[in-house]
């Protein structure tokens, strides 16, 4: 009889071992599948400061329409020159811009 109350307790503890290791595994897998995720999300974040970054330098660099803040302008690289056209037909080409985003621009030579 005693022997047997010693196997059932033996056999309680090792089912409730086994409950225990389940839950820290699932736990553990958890953490796992978060990191990975994370993970996921930091490149993604990554890449898009990438481009972000690539973007404002090419706004610094005179390649976008916003320094003139005219949203009726089309722009445009030719070879020779960047050239935004105005609205009115007009074409100005920017010749360079300063460290501070200022804009220089001529008339363009043709279209």
């Amino acid at each position: 009889m005693k022997r047997s109350s010693l196997i059932f307790e033996q056999e309680k503890e090792r089912a409730k071992w086994n409950m225990e290791k389940d839950h820290i595994t699932g736990k553990m897998n958890d953490h796992v599948d978060q990191l990975e995720k994370s993970e996921r999300k930091k490149e993604f974040l990554m890449k898009d400061n990438e481009r972000l970054k690539n973007d404002n330098k090419n706004k610094r660099n005179g390649m976008g329409q916003t320094y003139l803040g005219n949203s009726n302008m089309q722009h445009g690289w030719t070879g020779t020159g960047y050239h935004i056209y105005c609205s009115d037909e007009s074409a100005v080409e920017v010749v360079g811009v300063t460290s501070g985003g200022d804009v220089g621009a001529v008339p363009a030579v043709g279209r």
